[in-house]
């Protein structure tokens, strides 16, 4: 915007100069003709604008093209670009998911893809998928393993103005996490495809094949640490599978509850989240109804931490303490009433006495 300005500015005062447009927003002046000057002027304006649209420029070309959009547990970037781009996020959740469908009809998630491909029945005998960090599955779909699980696995070459990458490793800048996620998208439609078509393969794949055995896995996005395990943005969300929460409170030996103390604990049962709701309570989510049940077991007679099973309305504030007056009320109410009885009755055997 000041780059902008400044222009405006040399233009206004200085007729006879012409600016020219820089990179990190610097301007070239330079004396130029009458003749040259409107043209150039109007062509200069349009640089700055495009310039300063930035990555917008790449939205609203990724929505009017209506290409796959393909990308690594990229539900996050999703809402991003939603919000920055195109305008705020709607408070309905189906509205959000039947918005993003209209703008990028066909998303794909490598992450996703990764989990389904572990369990698919074609592919058990491979391990290639049991870890989907995006990292890790480039190094396993790049080893030779990877490139040689089946035949004619297609070349991925750097071009001559791209050669960045071919050497180096430089996770979370953009281009390079685009650049990998792209080749285990590949990768892993390659081994798809090869394993479904089997002996049928008598030479290299096309690019439409790929899309065809993939087409099932998109618009499913992966979803971390939530009850659902991904959303579809293309239909109804999958029923929760995940194990009920955990409730742990405190027993009287400890003065207050903390999430490390819990983490460290429970640290031998795998990846668990921890939520503190105060100094006595928390909760516990699980990735498996088998790890639930053998913390629920470990700790049955734990002296600090009291463990059982989350009940959402029972254990609502604002229920308990609905509970907690309603239980105080009819012990005071029950108090009264057995008091007034007691004098009513004594007072009656007094007045039959003799």
């Amino acid at each position: 915007f000041f780059q902008y300005l400044l222009y405006q500015e040399i233009h206004k005062k200085f007729v006879k100069l012409g600016c020219e447009v820089q990179t990190q927003g610097k301007l070239l002046v330079k004396k130029e003709t009458d003749e040259k000057q409107l043209p150039d002027y109007e062509q200069q304006i349009l640089k700055i604008v495009c310039q300063s649209c930035g990555f917008s420029r790449v939205f609203d070309m990724l929505v009017k093209l209506k290409k796959p959009l393909v990308g690594h547990n990229l539900l996050t970037d999703i809402l991003f670009m939603y919000e920055k781009f195109n305008s705020s996020l709607p408070d309905d959740y189906d509205n959000f998911k039947r918005d993003i469908h209209r703008l990028f009809p066909y998303i794909i998630d490598t992450k996703h893809i990764a989990f389904a491909l572990n369990r698919h029945e074609i592919l058990r005998e491979t391990d290639l998928f049991r870890k989907t960090n995006l990292e890790e599955l480039y190094t396993e779909l790049s080893c030779h393993k990877g490139l040689y699980y089946v035949l004619y696995t297609p070349t991925i070459a750097h071009s001559k103005f791209c050669q960045k990458y071919v050497d180096s490793h430089s996770l979370h800048e953009a281009g390079y996490d685009a650049y990998i996620s792209g080749y285990v998208f590949l990768r892993m439609a390659h081994i798809l495809t090869s394993k479904t078509l089997g002996s049928s393969i008598d030479g290299p794949l096309e690019f439409r094949q790929y899309f065809e055995n993939i087409k099932s896995y998109g618009n499913i996005v992966n979803i971390s640490r939530a009850t659902v395990p991904f959303v579809n943005l293309a239909g109804q969300d999958p029923k929760s599978n995940r194990p009920d929460w955990l409730h742990i409170s405190r027993r009287r030996g400890l003065k207050r509850l903390t999430a490390g103390q819990i983490l460290k604990e429970l640290d031998k049962f795998g990846s668990l989240d921890v939520k503190v709701l105060d100094d006595q309570r928390a909760l516990v989510a699980t990735t498996h109804f088998k790890v639930s049940q053998r913390i629920l077991t470990a700790f049955r007679r734990h002296k600090q931490f009291k463990v059982r099973n989350y009940y959402p309305f029972l254990d609502n504030p604002r229920v308990r303490t609905f509970l907690w007056a309603g239980g105080l009320t009819t012990a005071v109410v029950t108090l009264l009433f057995g008091g007034i009885a007691a004098v009513y009755y004594g007072k009656r055997k007094l007045s039959q006495s003799p």
